[in-house]
This record gives C-alpha cells, structure tokens and sequence, in this order.
C-alpha cells in the first residue's frame, strides 16, 4: 500500500536517530483493499459549514460574541489535514451580531441566519446549543444542522457542570466531544457501501470539449466510481453510463461537491 517514503531533517548520532518520515499511501490500492473486503468507507469531504454557538450559563446569554463564545475554542481545532469535515468561522463582529442576535439564533430565525450565510457564502450551518439546567448542574449540548431551509437535529449529549474545575475546561472538552461526534456522523451518512454495485445514465451539458474533459475526469476521479461508459458525444448533450459503488445519494453528493448535478424526470443531469 506504500507509494513512496520520504525522509526529511535526518539527525544521526551515536545515541539516537531522529528525523521527519512522510510516508505516502497508494490512494488506489487502499480502496480496492476496502472494496474486496467489503468493507465500508467514506473519503468525501465536505463543502465548508458556518458555525454558530449559542449559550446559556449562569444566567449569562452568549451568542456571536468575539470574546466569550464557544466558537473560539473549537477554531482552534477544527479543519485538521485529515477531517472529512470543513468548517467556516463568523468573525463575531458588530454586523454579525446586528444579523443573528442571540434571540434570534435561540428562535432559530430562517430569515436571520439566511443573511448570515449570505454573507459568508455559504449554504449551511452547524448550530451548537448549549444550555445549562435551572434545577441541576447538567449541561445540554444540542447539534443542529441548517440548511437555509429548515433546522435538523443530528444528536445532542449532557455533562455535568461539576465535573468541570472551570468553564474553559468544560469548553474544551465539549470542542473536543463536538468534533469526534461530527466526524463519525459525516462518515455515517456518507459511507461507501462496497456490498452494492449500481450504474445510472446521466447527461452531461457542455459547451465545449475542454469542459467535457473535466467533467469526466471529476467523476473517473470518484473512489466509488469503477468505470464511465460513454454511450453519445454532442455539443451540450453527451450521455455517459456511471457505474459506482454504494447508494445514490453517495454518490449525488460526490459529484455536487465539483459539479452541478440534479435528477429529475428526465433522469440524471450533470453540468459545471
């Protein structure tokens, strides 16, 4: 499985050796390891989510606010080389909390946080909530997902408040918690499924040969995806057979992420 071994600041001496290793994998021949096994994987990364946190502690509200939100201990962590998940940071400005004031963000207001996105241009969410009990010191922590349409609610966890020394350590390991649970829910619901194998028909608009070059390659570049059959080449009108590994909305999500893709009644179409 090893491409290639690369090593880097080598310190030799008599009592020790140190030095950088890289050590690059074959992307290829993993999958096909995965895939004769049949065993599930996911490497689809997603496009950036804005993140917005909100709590309630102590009687305190805190929304987009520069030097006491959730937000700054999570930035620090998050967008690692090997998440599958991205994440997009407000700048917690004025004008970010003139859009989404904390009573809008707890109201889960479409309106307000639809400007938001806009002005970050983006398209989703991730909404963290964290509320502390009025009759206990248990800590809620919600997890939200928007998606300028409507909220969805992929998981939430408690903690007790007095197993924490200070707010800050609380905070840092509800960031720690918060990733790890994102990661695993984006693998779940983007997992490869190699026991399946499905081919579909999709055209392709393009307007020139160039483009249709690229999109092709976008698709043969898919680890789910085995091989493309091309069945018609025309200006704006190539009809292309895909066949891939997994479900449907695995792979509808793949192809958004570098083209513009939608299936309606006329079927399956692709374009850039």
């Amino acid at each position: 499985l090893i491409k290639n071994i690369i090593i880097e600041n080598e310190i030799i001496t008599n009592e020790k050796y140190i030095a950088k290793i890289k050590i690059n994998l074959n992307r290829e021949k993993i999958v096909n390891l995965l895939r004769n096994n049949k065993i599930n994987y996911t490497d689809i990364q997603s496009k950036p989510f804005l993140v917005i946190s909100s709590y309630n502690i102590n009687f305190i509200n805190i929304g987009l606010d520069k030097n006491k939100s959730f937000n700054n201990f999570l930035i620090h962590k998050a967008n690692k080389e090997d998440d599958l998940l991205n994440y997009s940071f407000p700048n917690l400005d004025a004008n970010d909390r003139y859009i989404l004031p904390y009573e809008k963000i707890i109201k889960q207001d479409n309106n307000a946080f639809n400007l938001l996105l806009n002005k970050y241009n983006l398209n989703n969410v991730i909404f963290i909530k964290i509320l502390k009990s009025k009759v206990n010191n248990i800590i809620d922590v919600n997890i939200l997902i928007y998606n300028s349409r409507y909220f969805l609610n992929i998981g939430n966890f408690n903690l007790s408040y007095s197993d924490f020394e200070s707010e800050n350590e609380l905070f840092e390991f509800i960031s720690d918690k918060l990733l790890i649970y994102m990661n695993e829910w984006w693998k779940k619901k983007y997992q490869i499924n190699n026991s399946k194998f499905n081919v579909i028909e999709c055209k392709i608009l393009s307007k020139s040969f160039k483009n249709l070059i690229k999109i092709n390659s976008d698709i043969k570049n898919l680890s789910q995806v085995k091989n493309v059959k091309t069945k018609k080449i025309q200006i704006n009108n190539n009809i292309i057979e895909i066949y891939y590994y997994g479900n449907l909305n695995v792979l509808i999500k793949s192809l958004s992420l570098s083209n513009n893709f939608y299936k309606d009644a006329n079927g399956c179409i692709i374009s850039n």
